[in-house]
């Protein structure tokens, strides 16, 4: 977020091959130059930004700021532990933009909704739905 509008996201996806092994994938996207297409998006709920909008004058490429991005990722990674954990929950909502809002996820044959309540030790998203409060591991998130 930048300035109430949305610069990127970050998509995480958690698989699982057995009760034992588990593999993820992470994605992440900044809006680098959306062009003309930027204005036809000031509808959505958080109306996209991007670097060259910020920044007229940015001299880091396309492709320099993916590898500033990946190398970023992958250090951060490797320092990841037990108590980084830890120090992330204490600091996830205020990085999350839909902290605090309803939103509905669709998970296979289900749609889970509630207020966005934040994450628990494991990664979940906790949801509350009138004082019911719902783990949520997969599926899509709609706002």
């Amino acid at each position: 977020m930048h300035g109430g509008k949305k610069l990127g996201g970050i998509l995480v996806e958690l698989t699982s091959q057995s009760q034992d092994y588990y593999s993820f994938n992470i994605g992440v996207g900044i809006n680098y130059d959306l062009g003309s297409d930027l204005n036809s998006m000031d509808q959505n709920l958080f109306p996209p930004i991007d670097l060259l909008k910020i920044n007229h004058d940015l001299t880091v490429c396309r492709s320099e700021m993916s590898g500033i991005l990946a190398r970023t990722v992958i250090e951060a990674l490797k320092k990841f532990n037990q108590r980084s954990m830890q120090s992330a929950l204490k600091l996830w909502p205020d990085f999350d933009a839909l902290f605090e809002k309803e939103v509905k996820i669709f998970e296979e044959d289900k749609i889970i909704e509630g207020k966005n309540i934040g994450i628990d030790h494991t990664g979940a998203l906790l949801l509350d739905n009138n004082g019911v409060i719902n783990k949520v591991y997969n599926g899509h998130l709609v706002i």
